[in-house]
């Protein structure tokens, strides 16, 4: 950008109240800012919201109009607006896009869509509010991106896990296989699913591989040592030993043969 036109932006922000002072420094390549306030930008912020009905716009407005600094300050500082009402993205107040929610949920079954719809489909203000205001809606349940909401993943956990010798399979299993949602829903409300078991990251639990290790300490007349486990393709073996040294102590290791 030239300087003339740098200076005509900048002239044109002081005009308009976004900058208070400005200063060019020496030959013109350092420049001196003097910010505003948090107090002086409550009195830009009351001049905008009496230019409109008495509310501060929307904060993609004041980004888009010169004003990002504004929306900054009045995250920092809320309490100093907290008099002021402000006009959000799709026009109406978190207050007000309740009912919206409520006929939204009505409609779709009793259950609010996944943001995703809501934004493709004219509610993007609604999603706007439901971030920034979450306990005005927490009655409403709402589906997650697949159309289902956590609650709805317990069945398939089950099924899962009844499938699988009683335990459900574990998470990169999950991630792999297509079941990505139920796996999000695990980590969001893991109540819900305390009463499964699941497989560790290699597919056995601890008393897996404690049958293994006995089963192995059996067969070469003493447990080998962890190089020769993790040759052997048993490396989880030896992350269980280190992590509960305790589940083996009855196991007898097999010391009289050097690891290689």
């Amino acid at each position: 950008m030239c300087m003339k036109s740098r200076k005509a932006k900048i002239e044109k922000a002081i005009q308009e109240g976004r900058l208070k002072h400005f200063e060019w420094g020496k030959k013109q390549k350092r420049r001196c800012v003097k910010e505003r306030t948090p107090a002086e930008w409550v009195l830009v912020a009351e001049k905008l919201a009496r230019e409109n009905d008495d509310k501060v716009p929307s904060s993609g407005w004041l980004q888009e109009n010169g004003y990002p600094r504004l929306c900054q300050v009045m995250r920092e500082y809320p309490e100093l607006f907290s008099h002021l009402q402000k006009e959000y993205r799709g026009g109406r107040t978190p207050e007000e896009w309740v009912p919206v929610a409520e006929s939204v949920f009505s409609e779709n079954g009793e259950k609010l869509p996944y943001g995703k719809w809501l934004e493709k489909n004219g509610y993007s203000g609604l999603c706007a509010a439901m971030r920034k205001h979450p306990e005005l809606f927490s009655h409403l349940k709402q589906e997650n991106r697949k159309g289902k909401i956590p609650e709805d993943r317990v069945e398939e956990a089950e099924r899962l896990a009844s499938e699988n010798g009683g335990k459900l399979p574990y998470g990169k299993w999950l991630l792999d296989n297509g079941y990505s949602e139920l796996a999000a829903a695990m980590r969001r409300r893991p109540e819900l699913f305390s009463h499964l078991k699941q497989e560790n990251r290699k597919g056995k639990s601890l008393e897996g591989w404690v049958q293994v290790a006995e089963e192995l300490a059996e067969e070469h007349d003493g447990l080998p040592c962890g190089n020769r486990l993790r040759k052997s393709g048993c490396s989880g073996l030896v992350r269980m030993i280190k992590k509960y040294p305790g589940a083996f102590v009855h196991i007898p290791r097999k010391r009289d043969v050097p690891c290689a």
